[in-house]
């Protein structure tokens, strides 16, 4: 599989760093993906070599603040600065691969950013396959926290703190763990504008879910400690037309990292295949 590099600038003016994964002959498909809060898309190489076989290209960015890009970590002008990057990141796909159906996929916190994308901008993607969303975490927020991080989100808005990422609940694979933490470009700030945008919009998106036109194959795994399946499940109930959800047993976070990779990237093949 053929990896190449570009760059993106971005609405805020800092300069963005992105890769394409594709075979020699035209692919079939294309799929935009989004990452996670604080990994950046080279994580997800491994993976998006099983697409491999049927000719399915990948594009990916590290988000501002994240992986190879530039950007104090964790910190975001505004959400709608991340739907605006992800403009961005479409307009260079057309670019690299015109004419080929487009699907996007978007993980964690990046599965927040796609639903918000799809919800509330027009692109014509084929499908999307949204990977662990963080609409709610698994332990919530207590009031009061939310209160002071609402707050602190207007007054001191790109002071960062430590994020409460437990990295135990990647994966229950210790070796995608330890992997995770030896991770140099990987990051674990997190500023109060950040958290306070991604966490109303996740649940923006699932009151909004009806808004949905696009047909979406939703993964979560029951172990995840980190992001609510309980949230995914309950969003999928309300959209069932468009949203097909499932649910996979003692599967941690990073469903695509854990033990059943192979199983999982054949299930994201078999809906895009169905599209096409």
């Amino acid at each position: 599989m053929i990896r190449d590099t570009f760059t993106i600038s971005s609405v805020s003016g800092k300069t963005l760093f992105g890769q394409s994964w594709f075979c020699s002959e035209k692919p079939r498909a294309v799929i935009v993906l989004i990452h996670g809060f604080g990994e950046h898309c080279s994580r997800y190489t491994p993976y998006i070599k099983l697409f491999k076989a049927e000719n399915i290209a990948f594009i990916s960015m590290d988000q501002i603040g994240h992986g190879r890009s530039e950007g104090k970590r964790g910190v975001i002008q505004s959400f709608q600065q991340l739907l605006d990057d992800i403009d961005l990141l479409i307009e260079k796909t057309e670019s690299i691969f015109p004419d080929i159906p487009k699907f996007l996929y978007g993980h964690s916190m990046g599965g927040n950013i796609a639903l918000n994308y799809l919800l509330q901008r027009n692109y014509p993607f084929k499908g999307a396959i949204i990977s662990s969303p963080w609409l709610k975490l698994s332990h919530d927020l207590s009031g009061f926290t939310k209160i002071l991080v609402r707050l602190f989100s207007i007054i001191i808005p790109n002071v960062t703190t430590k994020s409460r990422l437990n990295t135990d609940y990647i994966s229950s694979k210790q070796q995608e763990v330890h992997a995770y933490n030896i991770d140099e470009l990987n990051h674990r700030r997190i500023s109060f504008r950040l958290l306070y945008n991604v966490t109303r919009q996740g649940l923006w998106a699932m009151n909004n879910i009806h808004l949905l036109k696009v047909p979406t194959l939703l993964l979560h795994g029951n172990k995840d400690q980190i992001t609510s399946h309980w949230a995914s499940r309950e969003m999928a109930l309300k959209h069932p037309e468009l949203i097909q959800y499932r649910e996979f047993e003692n599967m941690y976070h990073e469903v695509h990292n854990d033990r059943q990779r192979e199983f999982i990237a054949k299930q994201c093949i078999e809906w895009v295949n169905n599209l096409l």
